[in-house]
């Protein structure tokens, strides 16, 4: 995917190359607080990236279904820690550091530590969803397009400076575990080129549009609400489907399709036929 068109002072039409900020020297001493596939993916290419002289690792234990970022670092021979960023004792002073599904909020002294050469990949189209659970929560607001934002890092949570985005479809029968695949591998697709722009000083461009929230945790609890009409009950649904998680819930039962919905509503009927769309309580 080529990067968006609107990438403040910078322009790419795909043929320059991407480590060109950076070579001829190793120069570059990166922090990557990653975690996950993406994180896994994103410290291969560090590692194997000719401006790139040192690379360390700071993650978090990962959820079972989860890959581990740290046997890709022990495989590689990476130093790494689980200790938060904000407080870990820092091989080196870093040049650069990018946040790939890094969970930890980072704190401005170490923001202020790389003169604000720190940067992050979101899986929303900021400022859109900014926050936790973006990729459920693009399902449930019925968008039929969500993407991938590399921004810059600041105190606000998701309102930095934006770099590049890369949009992505949302399918008709788009499921949370299908949509946040995408999103990964657009993600990690991305960085090589956002690492470019970090250390050429690209400035980005302020955020525009209409923003929105969201705090960790599955949304709504998990829980179907009985004014829900059809529709948000079958997006719902879909957003929730993400094994090995928890599906969605009704009145107790576990719900994996809007047929089993269906069977659970009283005499099977769907309450709440009037539309109303759900909002971030």
């Amino acid at each position: 995917m080529a990067p968006a068109a609107r990438l403040g002072e910078h322009e790419s039409d795909g043929s320059e190359d991407v480590h060109a900020a950076c070579e001829p020297r190793r120069e570059v001493k990166l922090v990557l607080a990653g975690l996950g596939w993406a994180g896994s993916d994103v410290l291969r290419q560090a590692v194997a990236h000719p401006g790139i002289q040192d690379v360390y690792l700071v993650t978090h234990e990962p959820a079972a279904w989860m890959v581990d970022v740290r046997d890709t670092a022990r495989e590689l021979g990476i130093a790494w820690t689980t200790e938060s960023i904000n407080s870990a004792d820092l091989p080196f002073a870093p040049d650069v550091i990018s946040s790939v599904w890094y969970r930890n909020i980072i704190r401005p002294h170490i923001i202020d530590s790389v003169h604000g050469r720190i940067f992050n990949l979101h899986p929303s189209l900021l400022p859109r969803h900014r926050g936790c659970s973006s990729v459920p929560w693009a399902i449930i607001e019925g968008d039929t397009e969500t993407g991938v934002t590399a921004h810059y890092i600041e105190s606000g949570v998701d309102t930095g400076r934006v770099l590049y985005q890369e949009r992505v479809q949302i399918a008709e029968h788009e499921t949370q575990l299908s949509l946040y695949d995408k999103c990964l591998r657009v993600a990690a697709m991305m960085w090589t080129e956002s690492l470019r722009l970090v250390v050429e000083g690209s400035p980005g461009v302020e955020q525009e549009g209409q923003g929105c929230h969201h705090p960790r945790g599955a949304p709504y609890d998990g829980k179907i609400d009985d004014s829900w009409d059809e529709g948000q009950v079958e997006r719902f649904i879909r957003a929730m489907t993400f094994p090995p998680l928890p599906y969605a819930t009704y009145r107790g039962q576990q719900v994996e399709s809007l047929a089993a919905y269906r069977g659970l509503s009283v005499d099977n009927t769907i309450p709440g036929s009037a539309s109303r769309t759900p909002t971030n309580r």
